[in-house]
């Protein structure tokens, strides 16, 4: 659905325009960095709840084991301990690879919108620029016309 309005057309100078062009662009890279951060927060949900349920089966596996070989408590302590970083550290270099392509598809987004913010601006400019001189050329020409249609009425006058 267009965000662009169904009434009457109203004249808009060229900076409001590119200014409307502009808060569009930017408030699309919010909302697309705002879903990538709700994908990157389900994701780490997600990566929590499969390290929960692979420390569980592993509580589980140990339980087994230990009923089965008759562990001592201080083995099966050894045993989850060791396998509870190895979890944890799969869980955060996950979360942390997440994070950094989100951080990165945001910054390539705002480095984009900066990119189109400046070539709008300087394409004003030199619009501006180009209109100005025409105006200044515009007025000259039709001052230098007014000034010698007035002199040739007045010599006929004489």
């Amino acid at each position: 659905m267009s965000a662009k309005s169904t009434g009457p057309v109203e004249n808009k100078g060229f900076f409001e325009k590119v200014k409307e062009t502009i808060n569009e662009i930017w408030n699309g890279t919010k909302d697309q960095a705002d879903d990538l951060k709700d994908t990157a927060a389900d994701k780490l949900e997600d990566l929590k709840e499969r390290a929960e349920e692979n420390f569980d089966n592993l509580k589980k596996k140990v339980a087994i084991k230990r009923t089965a070989n008759t562990k001592t408590a201080a083995t099966l302590k050894k045993t989850i301990t060791k396998k509870i970083p190895a979890v944890k550290s799969g869980v955060n270099e996950k979360t942390a690879d997440a994070t950094d392509r989100v951080n990165s598809k945001a910054a390539n987004v705002k480095t984009a919108a900066g990119k189109l913010a400046k070539k709008a601006d300087e394409k004003g400019k030199s619009i501006t620029a180009d209109a100005k001189a025409k105006t200044t050329a515009t007025k000259r020409t039709t001052k230098s016309t007014a000034n010698s249609g007035r002199s040739k009425a007045g010599d006929t006058k004489k």
